[in-house]
């Protein structure tokens, strides 16, 4: 689809369609139909059939739909894993439709073709919980820059789970706010709280991060896995603040929740 600007309307018309197809397979695979072939890649860090394919197929849609897009992602999906271009759920995204609408009249924005558009995507967070059938903190995490500066971000959970029975997305949208994404488009409104909350991590909670905490008054915190998740908390709660007690991420791991905030 060439032209002279990207329609914003239409990025994410492809998104919600391409997580709707992501969700359908995400399932086969929660209910056992399907197996999640898991392989090894550099410093002994775990990916999956999904994790590939996921980038895969968002590869293949932007590259059809957004040409002009730079895309940077987790994976490498040139590595073969002995998946065809025949997988159901890459054929299954020939059936999208850049031009189905999800949002009203009031949206409407574009970028300018002038403008250096990249995104970043992590196509599986918190692999490790998906290895161990752990799906709730599992997210999809798609940022979008325009000049190297942040612009629209999506976390996607593509499990159904106790906390979240719907497939949800959190995204922004440029100058109207921050969204949520199931069966319809909700703004998200925050009411403010005094109190201190803070989200760590599950597997990376040094003492030290601990006793920082609780220097401020009237605290309180909870440990989480997944940093899309961890973001989610924080976007979704005005008062909630998350301590990574890493010294560096990826941008594919921060880039989405950069970009919605």
């Amino acid at each position: 689809m060439e032209s002279n600007e990207i329609n914003v309307n239409n990025i994410i018309s492809v998104l919600f369609q391409f997580f709707s197809k992501v969700d359908a397979f995400g399932e086969k695979i929660q209910n056992g139909t399907i197996k999640n072939n898991v392989h090894i890649k550099e410093e002994n860090q775990k990916y999956t059939d999904f994790d590939w394919l996921v980038q895969k197929s968002f590869e293949n849609v932007f590259q059809k739909y957004f040409p002009s897009i730079r895309i940077l992602g987790e994976e490498d999906t040139s590595v073969d894993i002995n998946i065809t271009n025949d997988h159901e759920l890459l054929k299954s995204m020939n059936d999208i439709d850049s031009t189905k609408q999800f949002l009203t009249n009031e949206f409407k924005c574009t970028i300018p073709s002038n403008k250096t558009v990249t995104v970043f995507i992590d196509p599986i967070d918190a692999t490790n919980q998906l290895v161990k059938n752990n799906y709730e903190p599992v997210t999809v995490l798609i940022g979008i820059c325009v000049n190297s500066k942040p612009f629209i971000g999506f976390i996607h959970y593509p499990f159904k789970t106790q906390s979240h029975p719907n497939n949800i997305t959190i995204f922004n949208y440029p100058s109207k706010g921050i969204f949520s994404y199931a069966e319809s488009v909700q703004k998200i409104e925050f009411v403010p709280d005094s109190k201190w909350e803070f989200v760590i991590s599950s597997s990376r909670a040094k003492p030290s991060m601990i006793e920082f905490i609780k220097k401020f008054p009237n605290y309180g915190f909870n440990q989480a896995s997944g940093l899309g998740n961890k973001a989610v908390e924080v976007i979704l709660k005005d008062n909630v603040y998350f301590a990574t007690g890493v010294s560096s991420v990826g941008y594919w791991d921060v880039c989405a929740a950069d970009c919605i905030s």
